[in-house]
């Protein structure tokens, strides 16, 4: 059985959207037949360094780089994964996202070692901050999506956007969306939803405004009192106070009362407050980030089998079915987004649970996805 290394800036063992794609994918190449172990970066030191294992893998957080040096050494060099890879002797070394000059060393070192290094490519961010941190950060990413991925032994995308792209610099590419086990007891968490209100639920992380969560509050108070309709909106991942700050909202600015902020919130008891709602709701707008990359909210939401209401970003059109597993909705402007909203949200608490029983909740399910793999890898 080869031995194969994932390694990246996600937080293990299920702590971000980045974990629970690797995770995914693990299972994924757990079934063609490779073993798999896991180097993700954390935050707290206290609980970085300690092999464990998560749904049978081997795992390993180190410390998320803090000092000028370890960010040297992170974004640089290959100092902290040698170590593991010179132990582990793998067939293949899978980068979630890796630094621009650290990849391109570790493609350098796996070669002479007889070792495929893939791309794990999920995103294109457009750098922001301060002109120092921009500079660097707008360098890093030119250097990874146009001169180092194109180098390496292959690349797996979770867009059609990126698949085009490198396909079209003659890359091997396989694209895979965010991936989901089915099979694991969360997606079996009892859910409760009994009450007369429309729930709606938004589950994001503080920091990227990419989710225009202000938008969707504004147009939900509209249409609220507009047509008298009882609404219940969670939202998960950030607190009130981070909300105000991430977008400009005055301390006196009243958020609407129905608006609860349950900040961070373990994977399953989102995946429960997911199925205990009628809709997931976000907005993404139109740029490179959202275009390149894919919402896991979506792919949660579905396998949850629950509704969601968005706009058309990424390869939404590919899976979103307006009446059936959503509603599209007319970011062009507020009214317009009011008016889109007004279907889905005046619809009976009957004819919600119909059209949440009809939805395809294996949509997603790695599973589907084995095949297409086992071809990537065997022609790599």
């Amino acid at each position: 059985m080869d031995n194969i290394i994932y390694l990246g800036g996600f937080i293990l063992p299920d702590m971000n959207a980045a974990a629970q794609r690797v995770v995914s994918n693990a299972k994924l190449l757990e079934q063609l037949g490779y073993k798999v172990m896991m180097i993700g970066l954390i935050r707290d030191s206290a609980s970085a360094g300690d092999f464990f294992y998560f749904k049978g893998f081997k795992c390993l957080n180190l410390p998320y780089p803090q000092s000028v040096k370890q960010w040297y050494e992170y974004l640089f060099t290959i100092k902290w994964y040698k170590t593991y890879i010179d132990e582990m002797k793998p067939a293949m070394v899978i980068a979630y996202n890796h630094p621009a000059e650290a990849l391109r060393k570790l493609m350098n070192y796996d070669r002479r070692h007889g070792i495929i290094t893939l791309s794990d490519c999920t995103e294109w961010y457009e750098p922001n901050g301060n002109a120092l941190f921009k500079l660097v950060k707008g360098w890093d990413i030119n250097q990874r999506m146009y001169k180092v991925h194109p180098m390496l032994d292959g690349i797996i995308v979770i867009s059609k956007y990126l698949d085009d792209f490198y396909k079209e610099k003659g890359c091997k590419t396989l694209l895979l969306p965010p991936l989901v086990d089915m099979r694991d007891e969360k997606w079996n968490v009892p859910s409760d939803n009994n009450d007369k209100c429309i729930r709606l639920v938004y589950a994001g992380s503080t920091g990227k405004n990419k989710d225009r969560l202000d938008m969707i509050i504004r147009a939900l108070e509209k249409l609220s009192i507009k047509e008298s309709i009882e609404i219940s909106f969670n939202v998960i991942g950030m607190t009130e106070d981070q909300y105000r700050i991430t977008y400009q909202i005055a301390k006196d600015d009243p958020i609407p009362s129905y608006v609860c902020f349950l900040g961070r919130i373990s994977h399953v008891e989102v995946i429960r407050q997911l199925k205990c709602s009628d809709f997931q709701i976000f907005l993404r707008e139109n740029n490179l980030a959202n275009t390149a990359g894919f919402p896991t909210k979506f792919a949660e939401s579905i396998s949850a089998g629950v509704m969601v209401l968005t706009n058309h970003s990424s390869d939404l059109k590919e899976y979103l079915f307006d009446g059936e597993n959503g509603f599209t909705l007319n970011i062009s402007n507020e009214q317009s987004l009011v008016e889109s909203l007004r279907n889905p949200l005046t619809l009976s608490k009957k004819e919600i649970r119909e059209k949440k029983m009809k939805i395809d909740k294996n949509t997603f399910d790695y599973r589907n996805y084995i095949n297409k793999a086992k071809d990537f890898f065997q022609n790599i």
